[in-house]
């Protein structure tokens, strides 16, 4: 083995690592994407039913459960955006690494 391949084998693995950073990261991200997409079908069904309480006249009645809802919805919310968000930099990051590795393998050249 020359000194040549072992330091192509290092950057491989290292481009190696990064990938699966990146995948990491990414699955993380899609289920973050999930939740969202979850928050929004509730918050869909607790308009709909803050609607009807407002039509019917009864929303003194059910004003406790839709601000329980909406607290525990906001929260929700509030976490799973902040997770996203930390993914999504998390990605970014990992990305150009394994892209600044690709360009340097090859020459350094864009291509």
């Amino acid at each position: 083995m020359t000194i040549k391949n072992f330091e192509f084998n290092n950057e491989a693995t290292g481009m190696l690592y990064n990938a699966l950073d990146l995948d990491g990261n990414m699955g993380s991200i899609n289920l973050r994407v999930e939740v969202l997409q979850d928050i929004s079908v509730k918050m869909k069904h607790l308009q709909e039913d803050m609607d009807q309480s407002v039509h019917e006249g009864n929303q003194k009645f059910t004003f406790t459960e839709h601000h329980r809802e909406v607290r525990i919805l906001a929260e929700l919310l509030f976490y799973t955006v902040n997770e996203l968000t930390k993914n999504n930099k998390e990605a970014r990051t990992t990305a150009d690494s394994i892209i600044a590795k690709a360009k340097a393998m090859n020459g350094g050249s864009g291509k």
